[in-house]
């Protein structure tokens, strides 16, 4: 096991990964992601650059409820913001590829492949435009602990001429452990403008 200290930056083949081949399929909620009624993780949010300020500090991703959905019991995640309250949210579960995703309609992709190997990579709408599995034994350090990792790197599509990218850490069993959000400023300097670092978190 080593622990994460570098970027890397791809070039692959990129396989479209959907879910609606596995709706049928048995999930079970403990497997990968934990998805249980209830369960919630906090994240403080650093920044590191005045041109990149999210406008709050804490957030917390909770568990509000379950839905059968296409024959599939789905979970909604909410999102609570500090100082704002409960902001919006998605449906999620498990299934034989990852974690899955949708709005409730009749999308939905992979956010997270497992399992998976070093240099997977895959397709997602919307912001996310492609991910790529960067490695699949990362330690991470935290104030909550240490937890052995996979790292999805995603490359937002670019706003303002700089492409955005982010990493994140995602320890199975327990949930997304840290994020980060970079740009490069070179060829092989890269620039962390945020950083989203778990400091609580409850699995039922």
């Amino acid at each position: 096991m080593k622990t994460f200290a570098f970027v890397l930056i791809f070039v692959s083949s990129i396989v479209n990964l959907s879910c609606t081949d596995e709706l049928s399929s048995s999930s079970n909620d403990q497997q990968f992601y934990p998805l249980k009624v209830g369960n919630y993780w906090k994240y403080k949010i650093t920044s590191k650059d005045s041109s990149f300020q999210p406008g709050y500090s804490v957030k917390t991703e909770i568990v509000q409820k379950d839905s059968l959905i296409r024959n599939a019991k789905w979970y909604f995640i909410a999102l609570d913001i500090e100082g704002i309250g409960v902001y919006g949210g998605r449906y999620y579960v498990n299934m034989n590829r990852g974690l899955c995703k949708t709005s409730g309609s009749d999308t939905s992709e992979i956010l997270y492949k497992y399992p998976c190997a070093k240099n997977d990579l895959y397709y997602s709408s919307g912001i996310n435009d492609t991910t790529k599995v960067i490695d699949v034994d990362v330690l991470v350090i935290s104030q909550l602990g240490s937890f052995k990792c996979i790292v999805y790197q995603k490359v937002l599509t670019p706003t303002d001429g700089a492409t955005l990218y982010t990493n994140i850490f995602v320890s199975k069993g327990v949930g997304v452990i840290k994020e980060e959000y970079f740009v490069f400023t070179s060829s092989t300097e890269i620039k962390i403008i945020s950083s989203w670092d778990l400091v609580d978190y409850k699995i039922n």
